[in-house]
């Protein structure tokens, strides 16, 4: 196997507690030739300083301290200087197996992948530091290397469908071709960039085990109490998607894939705004009425009882995790 470089880019902001051991799993890869880019979003904390102190003992990291700018923003902070042939995304509160990226760059290059996709676990501690882990984001299968709208289109059907963007292991070349970014301002922006992925690939592969690991926090953005920001997010996402729907050159395949990827992000959001309290229902009145209109200018839901036909299997995957994220509920009331 050749020895290209890969940049994994961490954007890092209030996560002292969390930031070391993330750090040190990139560090105990046991492929070498990295380049880890520490991106500081102006965090209030001791992580610039932790940041610092990494790029003083090895080599391979160095550290960008910028303004805040949101999570999408210290991304592509990050991509912008990443020099790699591939790149990977990885969260500051987070882990990977020590193989990760010599596992994954002997795929992609096998399969001469524009990007190779994984399994993770999410895991919560308690007080004591004892650690339980949840499948959430095991797929159901292992999907053939193919084109990416097709296995998407596989995932949708089969309720499988995961979009953190720290299961992906990314082709540099790739993504400067098609311009992909971060869409800033917005949570939940993996989902849009995630999507925006595997339309366009032309082939992507799976490693069907869990080589990244998940920490469920009470304050972070899945952990959280959700508010109008986070229906905000899903709201952008449909929209932006929706403009590729309604792409007159966008092929009749890829078309039919795009509609099924807009029903689970319609029904996504909506089952976030359920969730939401009175006052916050207020605060999402522009981003449901720009939703409605999205919807309506497309004539997208056409008949209503074909519209919810074709909404099944978003709302079995939905009842398929309730018994788990129940768990994780009650560990954070």
């Amino acid at each position: 196997m050749n020895t290209p470089l890969v940049s994994v880019v961490i954007p890092i902001h209030n996560v002292e507690r969390y930031l070391r051991e993330s750090v040190d799993s990139v560090l105990r890869q046991t492929y070498r030739n990295l380049e880890i880019i520490l991106v500081d979003d102006e965090s209030p904390d001791n992580c610039p300083a932790i940041c610092d102190e990494y790029a003083k003992k090895d080599s391979r990291v160095q550290v960008i301290h910028k303004p805040n700018g949101g999570l999408s923003d210290a991304r592509n902070w990050g991509f912008e200087i990443a020099r790699g042939e591939y790149v990977y995304f990885f969260d500051s509160d987070d882990y990977i197996e020590d193989t990760l990226v010599h596992e994954c760059l002997e795929a992609i290059e096998k399969e001469a992948a524009d990007f190779v996709y994984f399994d993770a676990l999410v895991f919560f501690e308690n007080e004591s530091g004892e650690r339980d882990f949840l499948s959430w984001f095991v797929r159901d299968q292992k999907y053939e290397t193919d084109k990416g709208y097709k296995v998407l289109s596989q995932m949708l059907d089969n309720r499988c469908y995961t979009a953190p963007v720290w299961m992906y292991f990314i082709k540099t070349e790739f993504l400067r071709k098609h311009g992909f970014t971060f869409y800033k301002g917005i949570l939940y922006e993996d989902l849009l960039y995630t999507s925006l992925l595997y339309l366009s690939a032309e082939k992507i592969a799976h490693l069907y085990k869990p080589l990244c690991f998940q920490r469920q926090r009470s304050d972070s953005i899945t952990g959280t109490v959700k508010t109008a920001e986070h229906f905000r997010g899903y709201a952008v996402g449909f929209r932006e998607i929706m403009k590729l729907y309604q792409n007159g050159e966008i092929l009749p395949d890829i078309r039919r894939v795009i509609r099924k990827l807009l029903i689970y992000m319609f029904i996504t959001a909506m089952r976030c705004y359920s969730k939401l309290s009175a006052g916050e229902r207020k605060k999402t009145s522009v981003y449901k009425t720009e939703l409605t209109q999205t919807i309506r200018a497309a004539r997208f839901l056409g008949n209503f009882s074909v519209f919810l036909n074709s909404a099944k299997f978003v709302c079995y995957w939905i009842m398929k995790f309730e018994v788990e994220i129940n768990k994780v509920k009650r560990l954070f009331k």
